[in-house]
């Protein structure tokens, strides 16, 4: 067999290129924009982690609170009570208002007792 004509035809290859002035001048102007850019969106990301962080801190807080509340099976409330001066016990006695039971007993302050000195109304 014999091979008359060359057959020639366009292909494309990769082959080393390196780059112009103008193409590096375009190349760093085009770094220092997307540079900016990942620096505006890492600014933006922390803002939002620091509100989502803040929400976190304060949704953990009240678990940990109805963790603990729940896990000691009581907690203290504001209660309307009617305290009466026990002096025969020598108690401050805490009572409910409408069932008169007593809650709390504790002993009586150093101030409960000013109100029982008799004063002497001769020499004033």
């Amino acid at each position: 067999m014999k091979i008359e004509k060359l057959k020639k035809g366009e292909v494309f290859i990769s082959l080393k290129t390196n780059f112009t002035e103008d193409e590096k001048r375009e190349m760093a102007a085009n770094l220092a924009n997307k540079l900016n850019d990942k620096k505006g969106y890492e600014d933006e990301l922390q803002s939002i982690k620091s509100r989502f962080k803040s929400s976190l801190d304060l949704v953990e807080s009240e678990i940990n609170k109805i963790s603990s509340d729940y896990r000691a099976g009581y907690e203290y409330r504001r209660t309307k009570c009617v305290l009466t001066l026990n002096y025969l016990k020598k108690e401050r006695e805490y009572a409910n208002p409408e069932t008169g039971k007593i809650l709390k007993t504790e002993p009586l302050q150093d101030s409960d007792y000013q109100g029982l000195l008799p004063i002497e109304a001769e020499g004033f």
